[in-house]
């Protein structure tokens, strides 16, 4: 008999690793809810090496295609490895034939650009998502050439994850119609945590918390700042700041000589890396994140999900997640002594904490559960 089903689209999603980031967990959240989907037949490519978060979705069945760690490239020099992961991607895309390749940071867009380019007419569409704003052409000529006059004249779609990263592809020149706006989703239930006023008005010293990988964007220099001149103002703070993250940059060495020096041993820990982040965020107040640059912030979706109250840096996408005076208080960044008095005013009104951490809370069910991220990538392939 004659059926109207459509057949599902083969949808390659194309990372350099799965290990913990931004990126990879937007990849590793919403693949094996589309991959459900009967429209959508996901594979995740990661070029490199599968990464931490790899295991989990293949537990899930997620078609996942990787190089082996140990399969080295076999050169040092740079410009002839990166023409090897070029040859592995062309190779992978044309064995595979998907319909769509969807790519993910910005070298795997350069490459997926290249390899569409190499197919030709049996290249599949290219989507290209950008989680954050483009600082990458600050540190690259090569991406500052290449994106706007090359790639973009390849791509068929743009997926961004703020409203200030879809402002910089317009001035890119990338009509406004080829991008869709699609939220960061977590699995909010993960998080939520009823927590009562008086849990806030009860706590002789208060949990702050911070969660990203430390390198210099995200402004950690800044809240040791913070702290110094709040030590200088009083001796005895009634707080402990705990960060979870890995050290990307070697950046550890430096912030503990600071602390040393400043005496903050008692009043910030470095932790590392955290593979437990709803069990993190369960005791703590109030959460911060000093970034200088950011597209969204999934840390931040976290936290509000855990009921927490935000001081936050007033960058990026932030402001479309922190709402100043409702759900959290927003800074200029680099602005250390205005980030000390937005923890102190915070600290000093429980009450404020509770009411700005269940406004967060409800924002974050509402707009940025998973499932609604992965039904907007569902109706996005099904009409390209």
């Amino acid at each position: 008999m004659p059926t109207n089903k459509k057949p599902s689209k083969k949808i390659m999603m194309i990372i350099p690793h799965l290990d913990l980031g931004g990126a990879e967990l937007d990849v590793a959240l919403n693949a094996p809810i589309i991959d459900k989907d009967a429209v959508c037949d996901v594979s995740i490519f990661t070029y490199l090496k599968s990464g931490l978060l790899a295991e989990n979705l293949v537990k899930q069945n997620v078609k996942l295609i990787s190089y082996d760690e140990k399969i080295k490239l076999g050169f040092k020099i740079p410009l002839i490895k990166k023409i090897l992961v070029l040859l592995r991607i062309y190779k992978t895309i044309k064995q595979h034939k998907p319909d769509i390749i969807h790519a993910f940071l910005p070298v795997s867009y350069l490459y997926s650009a290249v390899s569409c380019l190499l197919l030709g007419k049996n290249a599949p569409l290219l989507v290209m998502s950008r989680l954050n704003t483009n600082y990458h052409f600050q540190q690259s000529v090569l991406y500052r050439l290449l994106e706007p006059y090359f790639c973009h004249k390849m791509l068929h779609h743009a997926v961004v994850n703020s409203g200030k990263v879809r402002q910089d592809l317009v001035a890119e020149k990338i009509p406004p119609a080829k991008i869709s706006l699609i939220y960061n989703g977590i699995e909010t239930e993960k998080f939520t945590v009823q927590k009562k006023l008086l849990y806030f008005k009860q706590s002789e010293k208060y949990k702050l918390t911070a969660t990203g990988n430390l390198n210099a964007r995200k402004g950690y220099g800044d809240l040791l700042q913070a702290l110094k001149i709040l030590k200088i103002r009083e001796k005895n703070l009634p707080f402990c700041i705990f960060v979870a993250g890995a050290d990307q940059e070697n950046k550890l060495p430096d912030y503990h000589q600071f602390i040393a020096q400043h005496d903050l041993a008692e009043n910030i820990k470095f932790l590392g890396r955290c593979d437990d982040i709803p069990n993190f965020l369960t005791d703590s107040h109030l959460h911060v994140h000093p970034a200088h640059i950011e597209g969204l912030g999934s840390g931040i979706i976290e936290a509000m999900s855990a009921g927490l109250p935000i001081v936050a840096s007033n960058v990026g996408g932030i402001p479309e997640l922190v709402d100043d005076g409702e759900n959290g208080i927003l800074v200029p960044p680099h602005a250390p002594e205005k980030f000390a008095d937005a923890i102190m005013k915070m600290i000093n009104s429980p009450e404020k904490m509770y009411q700005y951490g269940q406004m967060g809370q409800k924002k974050a069910q509402s707009m940025f559960d998973v499932t609604r991220s992965a039904q907007q990538y569902i109706d996005l392939y099904q009409k390209l």
